[in-house]
């Protein structure tokens, strides 16, 4: 048996986070990991026109949840993934 594992760090920008999320053109404020939620979850603080308003400074910010559709071709294959705003 090894003491050794796969492990490293992974750095990816902020920029590129917020396109992936499509979040396009915010800020992420923090980041943190939330192991209070079973396998962990990585909470950010995002700053973007589709969040909610909050007064600032604030310590309690909304939970959002963003939700996504994935576009799939006649084969199945993943071709995107849409985040839905409000509205659809």
């Amino acid at each position: 048996m090894s003491d050794k594992e796969h492990i490293a760090i992974v750095r990816i920008s902020a920029e590129l986070l917020l396109d992936w999320l499509q979040f396009e053109g915010g800020e992420i404020k923090d980041a943190k990991m939330n192991f209070f939620v079973a396998g962990g979850v990585l909470d950010l603080i995002i700053s973007h026109p589709d969040m909610p308003e909050a007064p600032m400074p604030s310590a309690a910010y909304q939970m959002v949840t963003p939700a996504y559709i994935e576009e799939r071709d006649s084969e199945g294959h993943l071709i995107a993934i849409r985040r839905v705003k409000d509205g659809g």
